[in-house]
């Protein structure tokens, strides 16, 4: 997850560079005696008047995660279409997942997987770093915007439970349903390579559904 998040931050810097009409090479662990080096971002063309990618830059800062309730509202087929093109310009493939027996299946593993982190006190004792009530702190997920959770949402799909104090501001149900748009997000390997691939794919996904009006 460490890495995905920082293919989400190299795509973001992508972005910027292409607003500012600069054409890069990207490197992926660049240098086998830096492991820790997970991008080198070079700038190889001249000014450019425009290129495509950075339209995305205006939803880089309007993009935010909304824990919400779900909408029904039906996602336009032209609009998946034209998602699932994107992130396969990033390596990676998104699925549309329409049959009732895939996304029954999906929703068993999502809950199965769920409950395994929930068992972990590792994985617990991050939760309770990274949530807040304090409005001073600048990083982290405050608590004004995570679901309230005490017995269970009842949701088809779980929704990661941010709230470990049990100080969230928002309604309980989120109302994830098995009826609504779900998709999923996947590269072809499962190398560390293609996590960071997987990041880049994910936030362009995100910034495109921003661009569209969605959260």
């Amino acid at each position: 997850q460490l890495l995905i998040s920082v293919g989400c931050a190299a795509f973001n810097a992508r972005v910027a560079l292409a607003a500012l009409g600069w054409r890069v090479q990207v490197e992926r662990f660049p240098d086998i005696t830096r492991p820790e080096l997970a991008y080198r971002i070079t700038i190889v063309d001249a000014h450019l008047e425009w290129i495509p990618l950075g339209e995305l830059a205006a939803s880089i800062a309007d993009r935010h995660t909304n824990r919400r309730q779900f909408e029904d509202d039906p996602v336009p087929a032209e609009v998946i279409a034209e998602l699932i093109d994107a992130v396969a310009e990033e390596g990676a493939e998104l699925m549309p997942v329409t049959r009732p027996e895939h996304r029954l299946a999906l929703a068993a593993l999502s809950q199965r997987a769920d409950a395994i982190e929930n068992a972990d006190p590792g994985y617990r004792a991050e939760l309770r770093r990274w949530t807040t009530d304090d409005p001073r702190r600048p990083d982290g997920v405050p608590a004004m915007s995570v679901p309230h959770v005490d017995t269970g949402s009842g949701d088809d799909l779980p929704i990661r439970d941010f709230d470990t104090h049990g100080m969230g501001w928002l309604p309980m149900r989120t109302h994830s349903a098995l009826t609504q748009c779900l998709m999923l997000l996947n590269t072809r390997a499962n190398r560390t390579v293609d996590w960071l691939r997987a990041g880049e794919a994910l936030e362009r996904l995100l910034l495109e559904l921003t661009r569209r009006g969605y959260a």
